[in-house]
């Protein structure tokens, strides 16, 4: 006669395999985050914001240079196995990104100077290589 299971014998593992890879994966988002907001730097913007949260939203990365604000979604991938990092920024999250840079632009201090343009970037990071693609919405 077979011995009966234990009950959550496995359980235990696979939970600190998903925890292991969350905290992986937070650590490579914000690696990627800091990438990101490097780049912005050295091509003449100030980061006015990251990772600003609200109800209708997060961005990721919010840089300024006179009287643009780009907003970037970052995405970050250890490698293209599993598919375009590009592609996870659908309209769907366009919208989102959209709805809370409207919040965002709601909490400003109206002394400061104007937006004169938004624009939506994307980013992707792969392995340390970065691509930002610059209006894409």
């Amino acid at each position: 006669m077979a011995a009966a299971p234990v009950i959550g014998s496995g359980h235990a593992r696979a939970n600190q395999a998903r925890v292991g890879r969350s905290r992986a994966n937070q650590a490579r988002a914000r690696f990627a985050e800091d990438l990101v907001a490097r780049w912005y730097v050295r091509e003449g913007y100030a980061i006015i914001a990251r990772n600003w949260r609200c109800p209708r939203g997060e961005l990721d990365v919010v840089a300024w240079r006179g009287g643009v604000l780009a907003v970037c979604e970052v995405k970050a991938r250890r490698t293209v196995a599993m598919g375009d990092p590009f592609e996870a920024v659908d309209a769907r999250k366009i919208l989102r990104l959209r709805r809370a840079t409207a919040a965002l632009l709601g909490t400003r201090d109206p002394s400061l100077p104007p937006v004169r343009q938004v624009r939506f970037d994307a980013a992707a990071v792969i392995g340390a290589r970065i691509e930002v693609r610059e209006g894409v919405a």
